[in-house]
């Protein structure tokens, strides 16, 4: 158990428990990455499962996980989770959700290069494997570092899929990181790690086209976003951005797809009003 700062009482819960399997340490407010790396420090077992403090467990999620990862000897088992979203105090809206890529695993190295393809909680990992591709702790605290995460782990990592879904995460929550009011900051940090990401495909590959295809999308989708908030600055810079990636796409893509094409041909802005015309 890492205390990260907490302004809670978690850590006299903690305290209560004697059980000499626990151990609690404490860490500097310095954001998820180092929380988990410092807990990944101390951990003895064959597999480790990061679970912050808006997820939960059920009582099978570790023989479940375990039974697949013995069976099949990969590096990641990743499974199914709710999320239980707030509506309003003590009301919550459940959405079921699977791993990306369960149908073709392959595409877990491109998908993973822009978003990250589970809930932390949802995946164990064997431990030798965690130590070798520590979280990072560069850049903003928050958001999107898992997306940094998972995409350099998944570049030589096994991986296998339990249909069980076995764990909640949260969302919503008063004071909790997933609201964050500051939208601008919070595109700027998922654009830093996007950009991380074509940094660290660089060192080893050229990205390909496939890869830009996936940032060019989560970039037109942020676009979209902060025009639709009326956040003039921020789009503007949103749709550089993914005129950027559209560009890297064609000019790394043989017979790229028509609605990219027309995109290039037409501008984001043109291909967005031809939308509207069509629909």
């Amino acid at each position: 158990m890492v205390n990260n700062g907490s302004t809670d009482h978690g850590q006299a819960i903690v305290e209560e428990y004697r059980d000499v399997r626990l151990k609690l340490i404490q860490c500097q407010r310095s954001g998820p990455a180092a929380a988990r790396n410092d807990g990944l420090k101390i951990a003895r077992g064959d597999y480790v499962v990061f679970l912050d403090a808006d997820d939960h467990l059920n009582k099978r999620y570790l023989e479940s996980q375990l039974s697949v990862a013995q069976s099949t000897g990969a590096d990641l088992i990743a499974s199914g989770w709710r999320e239980r979203r707030r509506i309003e105090a003590g009301n919550f809206e459940d959405i079921y959700h699977r791993p990306a890529c369960e149908d073709n695993p392959a595409l877990l190295k491109y998908v993973s290069v822009s978003s990250a393809p589970w809930a932390v909680q949802a995946v164990i990992i064997r431990r030798e494997r965690a130590l070798a591709q520590p979280w990072d702790e560069s850049g903003p605290l928050v958001p999107a570092e898992d997306v940094v995460y998972w995409f350099r782990l998944l570049q030589s990592a096994t991986i296998a899929f339990n249909p069980e879904t076995l764990s909640d995460y949260f969302s919503q929550l008063p004071g909790a990181r997933n609201i964050d009011q500051d939208t601008e900051r919070w595109v700027e940090g998922c654009l830093l790690r996007l950009r991380q990401n074509i940094d660290f495909l660089n060192t080893t590959s050229e990205a390909d086209g496939l890869h830009y295809e996936y940032l060019f999308r989560v970039a037109e989708s942020l676009w979209l976003q902060a025009k639709a908030k009326n956040l003039t600055q921020c789009a503007g810079h949103l749709q550089a951005i993914s005129e950027e990636f559209l560009s890297s796409y064609i000019n790394k893509t043989k017979g790229p797809k028509a609605g990219l094409r027309l995109r290039m041909i037409v501008g984001l802005n043109g291909f967005q009003h031809c939308r509207r015309f069509i629909t």
